[in-house]
């Protein structure tokens, strides 16, 4: 057996011998949060015959993943060969895995035939901020240049021959915008007048870039107990939006609706406060003792806490947090409809 390069080197795929189904190398998909780290994609394999080796050649989009390492699985661990390189390193570019795999240069141990085989695993930290859609993929490279071989994804039999007729299934990697990032709610009031409940919610802090960048209040929802108290179709007015004279970004925003309903958002102190004024008794009927639920949905994101009550005073006409001064802890989940990578 010869391997000329840093990986599985293959002679002349065998064009007279029949496809073999079920050989393919596969990327399971998998939904990531932005800004994660220590993340792994696992190259998997199923074959119908015995291998010796492989090889993998892939690309990836460095301005959403960063690779930190590539890792053997267990059945590479002992391997004779472990050796290859990524984005900007070696000979490859970035956004460019090339890997080659010789479990046993004499060919006396090899895998048997498997559905799934963990073959190499791909560490990465996702450097994307927002939510989007990408792929770790399976791409061959054929240069015009003989000198220069080519990086392919290969399965090696017994004898040293790549395996014909070699499926690949890419990965999809959903990254979710600010999932799992923490949305505490510090302050919760109430009050039951003559025509409803008025709430005042404040300080509700999140982290940097949770999907709030550049509100323009267009998709803006504010749901209590699964009834809709602030919505874009009834705002009475253009945002009012304070924006960083510099940069341009949006730096505060100030919604108001029909209701008298106000949303405030102030991104450089990281301060949401939302003030539902006129709620009916029909549609909120908060029970001491009991919690109040809150949604606030923006571009197919929702911050979901629940709010722990009572009631209090004489006519039991005023709501308020209990225990007084928790901090409610929630977080950005993929609202309705929300639909991952296709």
């Amino acid at each position: 057996m010869r391997y000329s390069t840093i990986f599985v080197a293959i002679a002349a795929l065998l064009a007279a011998s029949p496809a073999f189904a079920g050989n393919r190398l596969f990327i399971e998909p998998m939904t990531v949060e932005a800004g994660a780290t220590g993340v792994e994609a696992v190259v998997r394999a199923e074959h119908d015959q015995a291998i010796t080796g492989y090889s993998v050649a892939i690309d990836y989009d460095p301005a959403v993943v960063q690779v930190s390492g590539i890792f053997p699985t267990e059945i590479s661990e002992s391997a004779d060969f472990f050796e290859g390189c990524f984005g900007d390193s070696g000979s490859c570019s970035a956004g460019r895995i090339v890997w080659g795999v010789v479990l046993d240069f004499s060919a006396v141990q090899s895998l048997p035939p498997s559905l799934d085989d963990s073959l190499l695993r791909i560490g990465f930290d996702v450097i994307s901020s927002q939510a989007t859609c990408t792929q770790i993929a399976f791409r061959d490279e054929r240069f015009a240049d003989p000198s220069k071989p080519s990086e392919l994804n290969v399965l090696v039999d017994t004898s040293g021959i790549s395996i014909p007729g070699l499926a690949t299934s890419d990965g999809d990697v959903t990254v979710e915008s600010a999932a799992g990032t923490v949305f505490r709610l510090d302050k919760a009031v109430g009050k039951l007048g003559r025509r409803g409940w008025v709430v005042k919610l404040a300080r509700m802090a999140f982290d940097p870039g949770t999907a709030f960048y550049d509100l323009d209040g267009s998709e803006i929802r504010v749901v209590l107990d699964g009834n809709e108290f602030f919505a874009p179709e009834t705002l009475l007015r253009e945002p009012k939006i304070k924006r960083n004279r510099r940069t341009g970004e949006t730096v505060k925003i100030v919604l108001k609706d029909v209701n008298r309903n106000v949303f405030s958002l102030n991104l450089k102190r990281r301060i949401l406060k939302v003030v539902l004024k006129n709620i009916p008794e029909s549609q909120f009927t908060p029970v001491s003792g009991g919690t109040v639920n809150l949604e606030v949905r923006y571009d197919n994101r929702a911050a979901i806490v629940d709010v722990p009550v009572a009631l209090v005073g004489r006519r039991l006409n005023k709501l308020v947090v209990d225990p007084p001064k928790v901090a409610v802890v929630g977080a950005f989940l993929p609202a309705p409809g929300a639909t991952p990578c296709e």
